[in-house]
C-alpha cells in the first residue's frame, strides 16, 4: 500500500484536522531580541487571549501539505472554509484531483473519500479513540484561531523565560477518555493493553514575548513515551490579529513517526457560500474498527 493509498483513508481525516484545522511560503521569523520580563501564567494567558485570533467566517484557499511517515513522503492540497460555531469544511486534492473532503459540526464528524466511494458519518469518539486524544468541534476550532485554551481550566502551569520566549508548563494525569466504547468490550481490551488507563502528561507552550501569541506546543505522554509538537511561523495579519501561515507538526511513538508541514496562503474572513458537504449516491459508508 502505497503512502498516498494510506492517506486517502480515515487517518489522514485525524492528522488534517489536527494540522489544517490548526492552521505564502516565507522564510521563518526570528523572534524577536527584547528584555523579557517575568509574568506570571495568569496574566500572560490573558495577553495570549487578548491578541487570539477571532473570526465569524474563515476561508483559506490554498493549504499546501507535505507529510513524512518515516519511510516515504508525499505532498498533497487542501482548502478550508469554517463559520464559527457551526461548521468546518476541508477539501483535500492531489495532483488537482478531489481525494476527500471533511465536514466537522458541533456533534458530527462527516468524511467522503471520492476516490474510493465511500464515506462516513458519526460523532467525535471513534476520532478520540482511533488518535487516544479528547477531540471535540470546540477543540478543533479553538486551534483553527491558535489558541492556547484547549486545556482545562485546572490546568495549573509555570511560568518562566527560557530561548527568549516565554514558557509555560503544565504535568498531570489524565484519564484516558472511553466515549464510544459501551458495548465494545473487544475494542476496550485492545485499547488498554496498548494504554495504561491513567498517562503522565506534560503540556509546554512558547509564547512569543512581542505578538503574544502561541510560537510552539510540545505535548509528552511519559507514561506511554509519545509526543506531540507543534511549531507555527510566518505571522500575518488576518483580520487585524496575527496569523501563522505556517505549521510545523510531528508525532512520535516506540513505533511510529509522522510529520507533517503546512503552508497557507489566500485568507479571507468575508462572508461567501455556504459550508456544505453533499454525499454522492451509491457511495458505501464505512466504520471505524
Amino acid at each position: 500500500m502505497t503512502i498516498l493509498k494510506k492517506i486517502t483513508g480515515i487517518r489522514l481525516l485525524g492528522m488534517v484536522i489536527l494540522a489544517a484545522a490548526i492552521f505564502s511560503c516565507k522564510t521563518a521569523e526570528k523572534v524577536a531580541e527584547v528584555k523579557i520580563r517575568p509574568m506570571s501564567s495568569g496574566r500572560l494567558l490573558k495577553k495570549v487571549e487578548e491578541n487570539a485570533f477571532d473570526y465569524q467566517r474563515l476561508d483559506i484557499k490554498r493549504i499546501n501539505c507535505q507529510l513524512d511517515n518515516g519511510d516515504s513522503k508525499t505532498s498533497f492540497r487542501a482548502s478550508l472554509k469554517s463559520i464559527k460555531d457551526r461548521n468546518i469544511l476541508l477539501t483535500l486534492s492531489k495532483l488537482n484531483i478531489l481525494v476527500g473532503r471533511v465536514l466537522l459540526t458541533p456533534d458530527s464528524v462527516w468524511y467522503v473519500n471520492y476516490l474510493e466511494r465511500k464515506y462516513f458519518a458519526g460523532d467525535y469518539s471513534g476520532l478520540s479513540q482511533l488518535f487516544n486524544l479528547d477531540l471535540d468541534f470546540n477543540t478543533i476550532q479553538s486551534v483553527i484561531s491558535n489558541r492556547a485554551f484547549t486545556f482545562n481550566e485546572d490546568d495549573d502551569f509555570e511560568s518562566v523565560v527560557e530561548d527568549g520566549m516565554y514558557m509555560l508548563q503544565s504535568e498531570k494525569v489524565k484519564k484516558l477518555s472511553r466515549l464510544g466504547m459501551k458495548g465494545k468490550p473487544q475494542r476496550v481490551e485492545r485499547l488498554m493493553k496498548r494504554l495504561d488507563e491513567d498517562a503522565l502528561v506534560m503540556q509546554t507552550l512558547f509564547i512569543d514575548p512581542v505578538m503574544f501569541v502561541l510560537r510552539k506546543m510540545q505535548v509528552q505522554d511519559k507514561t506511554n513515551n509519545r509526543q506531540a509538537e507543534f511549531l507555527f511561523n510566518d505571522f500575518e495579519q488576518v483580520n487585524q490579529k496575527n496569523y501563522p501561515t505556517s505549521l510545523d507538526m510531528s508525532f512520535r511513538s516506540p513505533d511510529t513517526f509522522i510529520r507533517l508541514n503546512v503552508k497557507m496562503s489566500g485568507f479571507s474572513t468575508e462572508e461567501t457560500d455556504s459550508v456544505t458537504l453533499k454525499i454522492p449516491e451509491k457511495f458505501t459508508q464505512v466504520y471505524l474498527n
